[in-house]
């Protein structure tokens, strides 16, 4: 194992054995390149199973082409991880035929969608929580819709099942929302430029509005820091909002000089070291990637690791798990898994 902060790659991750959805008429594709496969958005990530060190990929298309809402997972405590499909979901022929103006298709299961930040796992109830239905397959719209998978039966709840969080006709309408989780309780907080803020409070599963007038964020990460109470989103500066107050502040930081380009950046909070590590990058533009530590009292940056380039940014392809003692990323569908241990 590498010491702390020395990323490596787990092998035998680029791939993904076993049948994966074929073409119209034809049998499934049998073989490692699922993970690969063009059906997959790159604009997206992955629900992280914290107490079971598991990473869940639900739906992960949308757009114009990529139509699968397949599903599938890796165990990273396996002394081989290696991802695997749990479902295979709508077949193309229906999701093709599905009625465009809809974020289901037409045999009711969620449309393939780019995830951005807006996939969590609600641990309590073993389900992947997709937030919103963005860029949906062939459409290419947003659709204000809260969906669940039932990681224990294997199922995507019923159309309906979660009650929409209302973002996109409350002033917070935007492509890419900031989404994050509070790793305490599993409440997922959410806005969009416009400066409204809405919550998910898990025990409820109910939507509120805490903050209306705050300030505009979009397109880039944020973390909850359960030791301050605090909503972190990272734009260059520090910006926070206290959870109990909902008063904000902006800091910026020093030492280490960060990226300037920070879209679809993932910011996390490192519970093993009190900081804040953020993942830049993006193949869109051949912005490097890299990882700073930033101090959340003294904001001073650190540079601790050069890493490959993401597929269209970080997004929610990063992710920190406490038992495992470090972060995966995935830096693009047909790549490894990188992990940089934190302890």
């Amino acid at each position: 194992m590498p010491n702390k902060d020395q990323v490596y790659e787990i092998a035998g991750t680029s791939g993904m054995p076993g049948n994966i959805p074929g073409p119209v008429g034809g049998t499934p594709i049998v073989g490692g390149i699922g993970k690969a496969f063009a059906d997959l958005a790159s604009w997206g990530g992955f629900a992280a199973d914290r107490l079971r060190s598991t990473w869940w990929g639900v739906a992960q298309g949308g757009d114009a082409i990529q139509w699968s809402n397949k599903v599938y997972s890796v165990d990273l405590r396996a002394d081989l991880p290696q991802f695997t499909i749990d479902f295979l979901g709508t077949d193309e022929t229906t999701a093709k035929a599905s009625p465009y103006n809809s974020a289901y298709y037409s045999d009711g299961l969620p449309k393939a969608r780019q995830t951005y930040y807006d996939v969590k796992f609600d641990h309590a109830r073993r389900r992947c929580i997709m937030v919103l239905c963005s860029a949906a397959f062939g459409v290419d719209a947003t659709f204000d819709v809260t969906d669940g998978y039932d990681t224990v039966a294997h199922a995507y709840d019923p159309a309906g099942t979660w009650a929409a969080s209302g973002i996109m006709s409350d002033g917070g309408n935007t492509l890419v929302h900031v989404t994050t989780q509070d790793p305490r309780n599993d409440d997922i907080y959410i806005t969009g430029v416009g400066g409204v803020f809405k919550k998910w409070t898990q025990a409820t599963a109910a939507w509120s509005t805490p903050l209306r007038g705050g300030p505009s964020w979009g397109f880039r990460g944020g973390c909850i820091d359960p030791t301050r109470n605090k909503w972190m989103y990272f734009d260059g500066n520090v910006n926070t909002l206290d959870l109990t107050s909902w008063a904000s502040a902006v800091g910026a930081t020093s030492g280490a000089a960060i990226p300037a380009y920070l879209d679809y950046a993932a910011p996390l909070y490192d519970e093993d070291n009190d900081r804040y590590l953020v993942f830049c990058g993006d193949t869109a533009g051949s912005h490097a990637g890299t990882v700073h530590a930033i101090d959340p009292v003294t904001r001073v940056a650190t540079k601790i690791a050069d890493v490959p380039m993401p597929d269209n940014g970080w997004l929610s392809k990063v992710a920190y798990f406490p038992k495992l003692g470090g972060v995966a990323a995935l830096p693009g569908y047909s790549s490894n898994i990188l992990f940089l241990p934190t302890r």
